[in-house]
């Protein structure tokens, strides 16, 4: 990216390898428009290739080309047409390339104790016409102790999800059972029956499940569907 704007004739610094900026103009302040160049993870199910950046139908397919890479070439180029236009400004705009922003934000903690704080700014990464504020973020983890009745089914593993800001589409769980005489699992399995995406493998004394779901991001879960919310729903009547 820095290498494009360089080219189109704009003023360029990778700081660091955490985040980057194109800068045209001249004047003591400064505005920033802040973008930012990662994405979560792509996740199974395309139709096109996450990262092939295919053009059909008047659309671009590909993971980040709304969240944030499409606005993000798109302001590249308004500033490129703004210096083209020899429209005088009254203080230089700097594009600032962030390579952290979908997880804990290491590129702007890097920016901001090493380049200059813009005066004023804004972020081509939400609705039209404008949005002041959004939603904080929380990272929890909760722990809870307990002992395991070696007489009665336990989980020996559970595992779900591929990121923190990102609905799990899939869920894993291997469940021990002592005394594996069928009844465990016909009562999972009438469980299994109200919650759709659900896989049951009995093997022995131990039963692996699989839930499935569908992905979304962190931002608008309601297009989700957690897999790992599925699976506490199937084993809580059994835990």
């Amino acid at each position: 990216m820095l290498a494009l704007c360089s080219s189109l004739g704009m003023r360029t610094k990778n700081c660091g390898g955490y985040a980057g900026w194109a800068e045209i103009g001249s004047g003591e302040e400064l505005c920033g428009v802040l973008v930012h160049l990662d994405v979560v993870p792509a996740g199974d199910g395309w139709e096109h290739l996450p990262f092939g950046g295919i053009m059909e139908d008047g659309k671009t397919y590909g993971r980040g080309t709304v969240d944030d890479k499409g606005p993000a070439i798109a302001s590249v180029f308004a500033l490129k047409a703004i210096a083209d236009s020899g429209l005088p400004l009254s203080r230089r705009i700097r594009i600032i390339f962030g390579t952290d922003e979908e997880n804990a934000w290491t590129c702007m903690d890097y920016y901001k104790e090493h380049e200059e704080i813009p005066c004023t700014g804004f972020s081509p990464d939400a609705e039209f016409p404008v949005i002041y504020a959004e939603k904080g973020i929380l990272f929890a983890t909760l722990d809870k102790e307990g002992t395991v009745e070696e007489d009665k089914p336990y989980i020996r593993n559970l595992s779900g999800g591929r990121r923190a800001n990102m609905v799990p589409d899939e869920c894993h769980a291997e469940l021990v059972v002592p005394e594996p005489d069928g009844s465990f699992v016909r009562l999972l399995e009438l469980g299994a029956s109200t919650i759709p995406g659900t896989h049951i493998c009995a093997g022995g004394p131990v039963v692996k499940v699989r839930t499935t779901g569908k992905t979304s991001h962190g931002s608008t879960p309601e297009n989700g569907v957690n897999a790992v919310s599925n699976m506490m729903l199937l084993l809580e009547p059994f835990m």
